[in-house]
């Protein structure tokens, strides 16, 4: 069916919409997934990001760039004072929990900051990946009406 719909051709549209659905999948298993620690699960979902990013970069410009510089330079800052002002605590697990939850802080933002550039240069937009991005209240309504048996 796949290669009757696309000529056996995939569209770069689709290749990001499926990193987004293993991105989305690695979301819900960070602190769901007890089959293994959530530190792994947090990689997994950072290389992820990581690897959509590779895959849309020459979409990405000089001001992307900038924004991920700022965004890492703040996370750095967060983690040096972190460590400056609770030495003993550091290099215990608090400590290294603390680290895993601003990198997964830098992911979220990475991942937003992505999805947000993609689609003001009309690569990926929002209406790509939402199955219905605002229904109309026309819409709304008839559905509410036929649910209480209105005509």
């Amino acid at each position: 069916m796949f290669e009757d719909q696309f000529q056996g051709e995939l569209s770069e549209e689709q290749v990001f919409f499926r990193q987004l659905m293993i991105i989305s999948s690695l979301s819900t298993r960070l602190f769901t997934d007890t089959s293994t620690e959530w530190q792994v699960n947090i990689r997994n979902y950072v290389e992820a990001i990581k690897t959509f990013e590779a895959t849309a970069i020459r979409h990405l410009d000089e001001d992307y760039r900038r924004k991920m510089i700022r965004i890492v330079k703040h996370a750095k800052e967060k983690i040096e004072t972190y460590r400056r002002l609770n030495p003993s605590h550091s290099l215990t697990n608090m400590g290294k929990e603390y680290e895993v939850v601003i990198t997964l802080d830098v992911a979220r933002k990475r991942l937003a900051l992505l999805m947000r550039t993609l689609d003001d240069k009309g690569v990926f937009s929002e209406k790509s990946y939402r199955a219905i991005e605002h229904p109309p209240k026309s819409l709304l309504d008839a559905d509410q009406q036929e649910v209480i048996g209105i005509d």
